[in-house]
């Protein structure tokens, strides 16, 4: 088992959650008693016991949470963090696989940085959905601002 500090990304309605490990990125899930006992929140950093949670599918998270100790945040932006944020500023705009290849890390990881700075109020989300006759596809805008979406009059 390893303690480690986590951010709580997200609260499902049923009351689990999902969080990302502050060392490695990884996501986390947070099991619904576990975010009942500790009242952690979207945004929140925690110190949290780990097990390995790893399976065959590719989609769920390699860590669940055992326990969790909620800490407060000190507000200052981790090295990570301030990457990314210089990345978006240069960029204007961009989506999250467009990040991940500008810091030439894994997209996944890329993904759960740019939350973890939306969460905080560091960064704007557009989420762009099309509909095709094989399915849709999602991808994810991410800006200083909202208004860096927005096309300037020319």
């Amino acid at each position: 088992m390893d303690n480690v500090e986590i951010v709580c990304t997200y609260v499902t309605e049923p009351g689990f959650g999902f969080g990302i490990r502050q060392d490695t990125n990884e996501r986390v899930f947070i099991p619904a008693s576990v975010v009942r006992g500790s009242g952690i929140i979207p945004g929140e950093v925690a110190v949290a016991t780990l097990v390995d949670n790893r399976t065959d599918n590719p989609r769920s998270p390699a860590w669940a949470a055992v326990r969790v100790d909620v800490r407060p945040r000190s507000g200052e932006l981790l090295p990570n963090e301030i990457k990314m944020l210089e990345a978006v500023q240069h960029l204007r705009y961009a989506t999250t696989e467009e990040l991940a290849k500008e810091l030439q890390m894994p997209e996944r990881s890329a993904a759960n940085l740019l939350d973890r700075l939306f969460i905080s109020g560091h960064l704007a989300k557009a989420k762009v959905t099309h509909r095709l006759p094989a399915g849709q596809i999602t991808v994810y805008l991410w800006a200083e601002q909202v208004d860096d979406f927005l096309l300037e009059d020319a």
